[in-house]
């Protein structure tokens, strides 16, 4: 197994592969494109440039860009409104505000800011992990957590415990699939709450630590947040739709 690790998306992004040097490097080249197209703190982005200019012209997109909003802008549909890229800041709009139109051109009929730094990084595990796998029997891509496994072995998958952030609560073993984990562990002993619902700007604490299984990083990532706005019961049909099982603390 080959071990590399790099700064990227913000976090520290691990990649175990039973693979070649030139397939994990092409895995971490597509984590760094995905950073380079959806990066909502680089003025250089694409996303960034969608920010600036799609409220007053259509703009078009890279095909990873128009993927993952496609994907958010569905979410945001069949989760009623629970999953919302939307920074709300400086504008009331939500994510029906943004527009796929033919071409892969963008569209925003109100001003709006979008964040896709979740789902971005899910999608960015994902890519990577595609391109491990054409040259490989095993891989495993880790970025701050979002977790990726290919291949029959199994990998150990544990969450932060909600009460001592420094220590690690085992769940169980994972072999081809995704896992994630959203909880607000260091911000909630600050004194703050940083999971919020985007319906009306509240702080639901039903939950400590919500994680799923999924398919893929980008549906793991995107239903953690679905699940500590609408609670286990209510988001359940998006979860069997998608895949997908939760784990809540």
């Amino acid at each position: 197994m080959i071990r590399r690790a790099r700064q990227l998306l913000g976090t520290l992004v691990e990649i175990r592969a039973a693979a070649d040097l030139a397939a994990v490097a092409r895995a971490f080249e597509a984590v760094a494109q995905t950073h380079a197209l959806m990066s909502f703190q680089d003025p250089a982005s694409e996303l960034s440039q969608l920010n600036r200019e799609a409220w007053h012209e259509p703009v078009q997109v890279h095909p990873w860009t128009w993927r993952v909003l496609a994907a958010a802008r569905w979410l945001y549909a069949h989760s009623d409104g629970a999953f919302d890229c939307t920074v709300r800041d400086d504008t009331d709009a939500r994510m029906d505000a943004l527009e796929l139109l033919p071409r892969r051109m963008v569209r925003y009929t109100r001003r709006l800011r979008l964040d896709l730094s979740g789902i971005a990084k899910g999608f960015a595990v994902d890519r990577a992990l595609d391109r491990l796998r054409r040259s490989g029997t095993r891989a495993v891509v880790n970025a701050g957590g979002d977790l990726r496994v290919f291949g029959p072995a199994e990998e150990p998958i544990a969450v932060r415990d909600p009460d001592r952030p420094q220590e690690l609560r085992p769940l169980g073993t994972l072999s081809n699939g995704a896992f994630a984990t959203s909880a607000p562990y260091y911000s909630e002993h600050e004194g703050h709450w940083s999971v919020r619902d985007p319906r009306c700007g509240s702080s639901p604490r039903r939950y400590r630590s919500v994680s799923v299984l999924a398919p893929t990083c980008l549906r793991a990532d995107a239903l953690t947040k679905v699940v500590w706005v609408r609670g286990v019961e209510a988001a359940r049909p998006l979860l069997a739709r998608m895949r997908a099982e939760t784990i809540v603390l």
